[in-house]
């Protein structure tokens, strides 16, 4: 992969993307909620979001249907996605490029590494410990995405450098 187009995809990523952690709710026999990390980029043209599932792999989504988009004349909204440890090795690729949802993306990965080191395929894996970990790494991605404005202001030399 260039350093071309990992810069560009970077810039994707911080300006139409997500980056968070999701969780599944307890249900059936499962006591516990379990987490998995989650990249997403929306946007109306579906030439970039098909270059990225070429590129990248993951998955390809419409919104054609969604409530917000009924009744309004407007274009479908397509978005792409990557799960779990294909979005960490994602991250890795694209995090040296990253301006604004850097700090996201790096806790991003240490919660796949913590995941990936944790595996809850089994009763004996789901301590409240582990989960409530998952979560604080959750949380802490969704306050930076709530903040993002206030990133930008950290970042601002970094964004602009002086010659």
């Amino acid at each position: 992969m260039t350093p071309e187009t990992l810069a560009y995809t970077a810039g994707l990523i911080d300006g139409e993307g997500n980056i968070g952690v999701q969780g599944i709710k307890p249900a059936g026999h499962h006591k516990r909620p379990n987490h998995y990390l989650v990249v997403r980029i929306s946007m109306c043209d579906l030439p970039i979001i098909e270059w990225l599932h070429d590129t990248f792999g993951g998955f390809v989504t419409t919104r054609t249907n969604h409530p917000s988009r009924q009744n309004n004349n407007r274009r479908p909204q397509w978005a792409w996605a990557i799960y779990s440890s294909d979005a960490q090795i994602f991250l890795e690729q694209v995090l040296p490029y990253l301006q604004v949802k850097r700090r996201q993306a790096e806790l991003a990965i240490e919660f796949q590494t913590f995941t990936s080191a944790h595996p809850m395929h089994w009763k004996k894996n789901r301590t409240a410990e582990i989960v409530n970990r998952k979560d604080e790494y959750r949380h802490q991605i969704s306050q930076l995405n709530l903040n993002r404005g206030a990133l930008v202001e950290l970042h601002h030399d970094y964004l602009h450098p002086s010659f």
